[in-house]
């Protein structure tokens, strides 16, 4: 969530910076608008990914001291 936040006033700080000194908007944003895409919601999704597997752990902490133990020894 910090991170679309802080992704999100970036954005808005380079626009209004950008409107000062130049036009409006143009296409020469598509770099921008795609990079800051990709640092937002790629480290986003892998972090919604993370925390869903550790409250996994946390409900069940058991299930997954066995599996881990079992992928350890190799067991099935």
């Amino acid at each position: 969530m910090i991170a679309v936040i802080a992704g999100v006033i970036i954005t808005k700080v380079t626009v209004k910076s950008y409107e000062k000194s130049h036009c409006s908007w143009d296409y020469e944003w598509f770099p921008v608008v795609l990079a800051v895409c990709f640092l937002v919601v790629t480290p986003g999704g892998f972090g919604i990914y993370a925390i869903s597997e550790g409250i996994k752990a946390l409900i069940n902490p058991e299930y997954y001291a066995i599996k881990e133990i079992l992928d350890t020894i190799g067991g099935k």
